[in-house]
């Protein structure tokens, strides 16, 4: 028994399930193999897959292009329930961030039970690049206080004063549109300079962590930050309550 629900999304999953039968005994396992294409307008979707097993589960997710194993906390894609303790039927919802690196990306999400593995392979599509993300609002390479953090392209940053890294956090509105920045550091390493803010209302909404948010749209919203250490940025763009992309900037020489 297979069964596969999906919601909107920019995914296209291709996935081997091995099912048993409610008895006690194992028979050889039903291999039903598939191809679905599944289109959205660059939005988070999620879908289901229904399987039965024998006995208690685990699962792992792969990302094919880093040959990398990670939790589905780490990876951009994540699967609920990650594992069961019992034989029975389960059905796992399949979750994913959007996608603005401009590049197709690959996963492998493997079930085990007994000698069984369950193999679902997800593949999502580029859905945009820094330069335009859909939503309207553009980010620029530079902003007054240096390098973009909020920029896709900017993924590390360079000391400049001793180890002390200094940036901008720089977005381009159109008329209508909002955005929230959320940037969270570690305590003490990461810091706000007050006099260089430019249409962002910035608020430090706990220790490490400061909120952006755009004081008016049509305009560009500028401030300048430091930090020894690295920072994870998420988006809220046009009103989004959960984030429309994430990413982390690294502080390092190279």
């Amino acid at each position: 028994m297979t069964r596969l629900n999906f919601i909107k999304s920019a995914i296209i999953i291709t996935s081997t399930v091995f099912v048993l039968s409610s008895c006690g005994d194992k028979e050889e396992p039903n291999k039903s193999p598939f191809n679905q294409i599944v289109n959205a307008d660059e939005t988070t979707g999620k879908s289901g897959v229904t399987f039965v097993t024998s006995g208690a589960w685990t699962s792992t997710i792969t990302e094919v292009s880093t040959k990398s194993t990670k939790s589905g906390t780490d990876l951009w894609i994540s699967i609920d329930p990650d594992h069961g303790d019992a034989a029975g039927e389960y059905t796992i919802t399949i979750s994913l961030q959007k996608n603005y690196t401009g590049e197709e990306r690959k996963a492998t999400i493997t079930i085990s039970f007994d000698d069984t593995d369950i193999t679902i392979t997800v593949t999502q599509k580029g859905t945009g690049t820094s330069a335009n993300t859909g939503s309207g609002i553009t980010y620029p390479a530079n902003g007054l206080g240096g390098p973009n953090i909020l920029a896709d392209e900017v993924v590390t940053v360079k000391p400049t004063r001793g180890e002390l890294a200094e940036y901008s956090a720089r977005a381009v509105l159109p008329k209508g549109s909002s955005l929230k920045i959320v940037i969270s550091g570690k305590e003490g390493d990461f810091g706000f300079y007050s006099g260089t803010n430019n249409n962002w209302v910035v608020t430090n909404t706990a220790p490490g962590q400061f909120t952006l948010t755009a004081f008016e749209s049509g305009k560009s919203a500028d401030a300048s930050f430091s930090s020894y250490s690295g920072v994870y940025i998420e988006y809220y763009e046009n009103g989004a309550t959960k984030p429309t992309k994430t990413k982390k900037v690294e502080v390092k020489e190279n």
